[in-house]
C-alpha cells in the first residue's frame, strides 16, 4: 500500500490534465489509488473539491485533504516479472533500453515501471511534468510486450523524436507468435479507432488513425507462425489489432481473440528501432517469448515424428 500525508500539495506546471493523473504522477501513486482519492473527495483543486474526471490547468494548486483511503497495488502488476530492464545502447543524450514483460513503460500505471529505471540511470528531467511521467521515454510498449524503447535526456531531442515518430520517419520492427499458418508476406492497411481499452477498424465519422503494418512470415506450421511485423505509424495496439483482423491473433492475446491457455501473456517483442539517420537499436526477445517459441517448436517436432 502507498500512503501519503494529508496537506501534501503541488502546483500544475505543465499542460492541463485530469486531476487523478496529475495526483498519481506528482505523489508517486498508482492511477487506481489516485482515482480513489478523488472519488472520495480527498483532493482539492484551487480550494474546490475535485470530482472524478476533473481537469486541473497550468498554475492550479492541487492539495490532498486526507489520506485514509489506501489501495493495494494489484499483485498482478508484479507477479511473474522474471527479467530486469537494461541499457542496450547509449549515444550522448540518447538511450536504447530493454523493457521486460511485466514492466509498465511510464509512471501512474503501477509498479514496476521503466521510467523509474531511467531515473536510476540519471535520465530524469524533473523540470518538466512530461518527463516526470516517462523519464524521457519517447514512446511506449504495453505492459506485457517486451523489447526496445528509445529514451533521451534532452528536451529538444525528445521533441524532435516525437515529431519523427508522428511523421513515420522512425521504423519499428516487432516479432510476434501468431495463431495459424501465415503463408506469405502481406501489408495490412486498415485505419483504426479506439473503443474503450482496445482499438478496432475505424467506422465512418469516427476519429480514424492511419495504420499500416508489413508482415513477413519467418517460421511456423499449420498451428502457429513466427512473423516479423514492421510499422512506421504508432496507433495503440496497432500490431495486435491488425494481426487479429488478418485472422491470426497473437498467441496469448485473449483481448483480440486468441484462445486462452496457450501462453500467459501476448507474445509480442519489439525487436528493432531504426532512427532517421539509419542507426538501429536491436533487442533479443525476452524469456517468456523464447520459452513459448521453444514449446511450439517441440510440439511441431513431436508431430513430425508421430507422422513418420
Amino acid at each position: 500500500m502507498t500512503k501519503v500525508e494529508a496537506g501534501t500539495r503541488f502546483v500544475v506546471t505543465g499542460a492541463a490534465d485530469r486531476v487523478d493523473r496529475l495526483v498519481a504522477v506528482h505523489l508517486g501513486l498508482g492511477r487506481r489509488q489516485a482515482r480513489e482519492l478523488v472519488k472520495h473527495g480527498q483532493v482539492r483543486v484551487d480550494g474546490q473539491r475535485a470530482r472524478p474526471g476533473s481537469i486541473a490547468r497550468q498554475g492550479s494548486v492541487v492539495e490532498l485533504i486526507a489520506s485514509d483511503v489506501e489501495h493495494p497495488i494489484d499483485s498482478a502488476q508484479t507477479d511473474g516479472v522474471r527479467e530486469q530492464p537494461r541499457v542496450l545502447w547509449r549515444d550522448g543524450a540518447w538511450l536504447g533500453v530493454f523493457k521486460p514483460v511485466g514492466y509498465h513503460s511510464t509512471r501512474g500505471r503501477g509498479h514496476p515501471c521503466l521510467a523509474d529505471f531511467l531515473v536510476s540511470q540519471g535520465t530524469d528531467m524533473a523540470d518538466s511534468s512530461r518527463f516526470a511521467v516517462d523519464g524521457g521515454l519517447v514512446h511506449r510498449l504495453d505492459r506485457d510486450t517486451c523489447g526496445v524503447l528509445l529514451a533521451t535526456t534532452e528536451a529538444d531531442a525528445y521533441d524532435a523524436a516525437r515529431k519523427a515518430f508522428s511523421a513515420g520517419e522512425i521504423v519499428k520492427e516487432y516479432l510476434a507468435l501468431v495463431v495459424g499458418n501465415w503463408a506469405a508476406p502481406r501489408t495490412i492497411d486498415v485505419p483504426l479507432s479506439r473503443m474503450r481499452t482496445r482499438v478496432r477498424p475505424a467506422r465512418r465519422g469516427e476519429n480514424a488513425r492511419p495504420a499500416s503494418t508489413d508482415v513477413v512470415p519467418l517460421e511456423g506450421t499449420s498451428g502457429w507462425t513466427l512473423v516479423a511485423a514492421t510499422m512506421r505509424t504508432g496507433v495503440t495496439h496497432q500490431i495486435r489489432a491488425h494481426l487479429a483482423l488478418a485472422g491470426h491473433p497473437i498467441i496469448g492475446d485473449s483481448k483480440y481473440g486468441a484462445p486462452r491457455g496457450i501462453a500467459p501473456t501476448h507474445q509480442l517483442h519489439a525487436r528493432r528501432i531504426t532512427l532517421t539517420d539509419g542507426r538501429s537499436i536491436t533487442a533479443s526477445p525476452g524469456i517468456e517469448f523464447l520459452e513459448t517459441l521453444a514449446r511450439l517448436r517441440r510440439g511441431f517436432d513431436r508431430r513430425e515424428e508421430d507422422g513418420r
